[in-house]
């Protein structure tokens, strides 16, 4: 149980850490901006359902098919309907202009994934956990009992 805590926790961080600097980009404005065509509406996921079709750039250098669209619910579009959208990296998503994940990208993920971790090292490792924590608790324990006393 502990290994797969960990795994999974480790799992989180490092996709946020692959991600950050495309969630930053599209939080700026800054790609390619051009044109999403939803193709199909996929809800087999945990969270909300996500559209997914084709990006072409305005210019028409770029075209990216089977990229999943962010910051328009499913009931925005519908099959074959046209979205501006913004092309900030290489992932496989477009986002919807003045859109971005960046909060669940830089903030709730690796938090998340950081939980997880120290609960599979906890798991893997109680003694070692019981001891780091009793070291770095030492200064607030200490505060506490000379304020008492």
């Amino acid at each position: 149980m502990g290994l797969l805590f960990l795994i999974i926790g480790l799992g989180a961080v490092s996709i946020a850490i692959l991600h950050v600097g495309e969630e930053i980009r599209a939080s700026r404005g800054e790609g390619s901006m051009g044109t999403f065509v939803a193709r199909d509406l996929d809800c087999s996921g945990r969270g909300p359902c996500e559209w997914r079709g084709t990006f072409t750039s305005d210019d028409g250098t770029i075209v990216k098919d089977g990229v999943w669209l962010h910051g328009r619910s499913e009931d925005e579009l519908s099959p074959d309907a046209q979205t501006p959208a913004l092309l900030a990296g290489t992932s496989g998503n477009v986002y919807a202009p003045g859109t971005s994940q960046l909060f669940l990208t830089i903030f709730l993920l690796p938090l998340v994934g950081m939980v997880l971790a120290v609960m599979g090292v906890g798991f893997l490792f109680p003694r070692a956990l019981q001891r780091f924590l009793r070291y770095t608790t030492r200064p607030i324990r200490r505060a506490l009992a000379a304020r008492r006393g």
